[in-house]
């Protein structure tokens, strides 16, 4: 009777994945388990400071808290709103003050950041600072590493003794803060595949024979999607020379096009593409001994191209298609 009455309360309900619970349990850290709770319960956005209120903790506590969770795999549920820049909250004067002399780690932050800028920061900036810190979470530590990341970018971008902007930096904290970028470890880990990625472009553009310039945006989308899909060198640098050899120059379609149709066949290293690139025919069951017209090579990017070529010379011609003398007359 008791459980139908509650049952038909109305009251709202919320629930944990199993494995959710049971990595939390394991966890056997009570500061951890109640910032979990108290994130679902408030739709996944986390507020540190609003948090370190209701669980009675420390900010300093919750910041470790959520930084364990995140070591520990924990993503919180889709409703999580993932603070953008503009969404930074307004820190008044005397709040930057107060936290700027009680708490150790944003003293080291504002420490750090004067230092890399070279100059004291105006009111604005360390209203930013304290967003970062605060509202997006990012240990201090994890703040220096940004802050050092953002310094050699901007100066190989722009040239030595070049010092970011805050807003640069406040825009990759968003990045760093979305990718749940919240400890010392996860902080290595992306600077380790961001270092990879950038010595990948440079190879990417010397071997696409790109001197004395940058890639364009475009460019750069081309050269990322065929990096996210798996490509080596190798493999780029046998696409580069089959679009050379049939167009006379770099045709960034005409290449995405070939790597696009290994990528269909999982091909994706140079010795790949040499056992696997055939042009395999497919049998017409209907057809005894394999005859028919669908047992015929697949087509690939380079023949769709012939095609079109062809295609165009015909209506040109009027529908007639003449070959060299001594050749046949098609149509």
């Amino acid at each position: 009777m008791d459980e139908k009455k509650n049952a038909d309360s109305g009251a709202a309900a919320l629930s944990i994945p199993v494995s959710e619970l049971d990595k939390l349990l394991l966890m056997a850290d009570g500061r951890c388990a109640l910032l979990y709770l108290y994130t679902v319960r408030n739709s996944g956005l986390m507020d540190r400071a609003a948090a370190a209120d209701i669980l009675m903790m420390t900010e300093d506590e919750t910041k470790e808290a959520a930084a364990r969770l995140s070591e520990n795999g924990f993503r919180f549920p889709s409703a999580v709103k993932l603070p953008q820049s503009d969404e930074l909250p307004e820190y008044s004067p005397v709040e930057i003050t107060r936290r700027s002399h009680e708490d150790a780690g944003f003293q080291a932050v504002i420490t750090e950041t004067q230092q890399t800028m070279g100059r004291m920061l105006s009111v604005s900036e360390l209203k930013t600072l304290l967003g970062i810190y605060d509202h997006l979470g990012l240990p201090a530590e994890v703040i220096f590493m940004l802050l050092n990341h953002c310094t050699e970018e901007f100066r190989e971008q722009y040239g030595p003794g070049r010092i970011p902007t805050i807003r640069r930096i406040e825009k990759e904290a968003c990045l760093w803060a979305k990718d749940e970028v919240l400890s010392l470890d996860a902080a290595e880990k992306r600077l380790r595949f961001l270092k990879e990625k950038k010595d990948m472009l440079f190879r990417i553009k010397r071997l696409l024979q790109i001197r004395d310039r940058d890639f364009s945006p475009t460019e750069r989308k081309y050269a990322e999607s065929w990096m996210q899909m798996g490509f080596s060198l190798g493999a780029l640098e046998t696409a580069y020379d089959k679009t050379v050899l049939k167009t006379g120059k770099l045709q960034w379609k005409y290449m995405d096009s070939i790597l696009h149709s290994w990528h269909g066949k999982n091909l994706h290293t140079q010795e790949e593409i040499e056992a696997g690139d055939t042009k395999p025919f497919r049998k017409n069951p209907k057809a005894p001994g394999g005859s028919g017209r669908d047992n015929c090579p697949a087509v690939g990017p380079e023949e769709i191209a012939e095609i079109d070529e062809l295609l165009t010379r015909i209506k040109d011609t009027g529908g007639e298609q003449r070959f060299p003398k001594g050749g046949r007359t098609a149509l």
